[in-house]
């Protein structure tokens, strides 16, 4: 029946994922700009993920919060891609330049040394892995998490779930923080 309940649930739901679908190219090419690179991104979408939750938990409405997680769903999504393949990037750089200093040796008791001039590209089996890997950690995740979340909703109510998840985007921001610390961002 048009207009019932169950319909315009779904369409209020579903603000989140039009908006993480629709604004993931935008947000690729924004990780492409000299002053905006990954570590921002995940300050930023951690931000969004904070701010969503305490509206939540603080004003009740639901259309608000709901893009702010539209938006944090993209820009997180965009920027943790990327940083994998990165990852991946620069991982496959340090072992193509390593080698061990004695061939001879066993290569877990071995010392390696650094060869500046090799520049191999990335191995494809490094890539597979890499990406498989955290495709794997995804949908482990997607998979435990919400039991864990239904047991504090369970014991803590909604107030309770929504503190999990403000904690969650605070400690994001922490964490985003420490990694533009690390690469000399902030």
């Amino acid at each position: 029946m048009p207009g019932s309940a169950n319909q315009n649930a779904f369409i209020v739901y579903s603000i989140n994922y039009i908006l993480s679908g629709a604004l993931v190219l935008p947000f690729g090419l924004l990780l492409e700009l000299p002053g905006f690179r990954i570590p921002h991104a995940l300050l930023v979408a951690n931000l969004f993920m904070t701010s969503a939750h305490l509206a939540f938990f603080l004003v009740g409405g639901c259309i608000g919060p709901l893009v702010a997680l539209g938006v944090m769903n993209a820009l997180y999504g965009v920027a943790s891609w990327a940083g994998v393949a990165k990852s991946i990037v620069h991982a496959g750089d340090q072992a193509a330049r390593c080698r061990p200093k004695d061939p001879e040796q066993d290569s877990l008791t071995s010392t390696y040394e650094v060869d500046p001039k090799s520049a191999d590209p990335v191995d494809d089996h490094l890539t597979a892995v890499g990406f498989g890997c955290v495709a794997s950690v995804l949908n482990t995740s997607a998979a435990l998490v919400p039991f864990l979340l239904a047991v504090v909703e369970s014991r803590a109510g909604y107030p309770g779930l929504e503190m999990v998840f403000v904690a969650f985007g605070v400690f994001g921001c922490l964490a985003a923080a420490q990694l533009m610390r690390m690469s000399n961002f902030l």
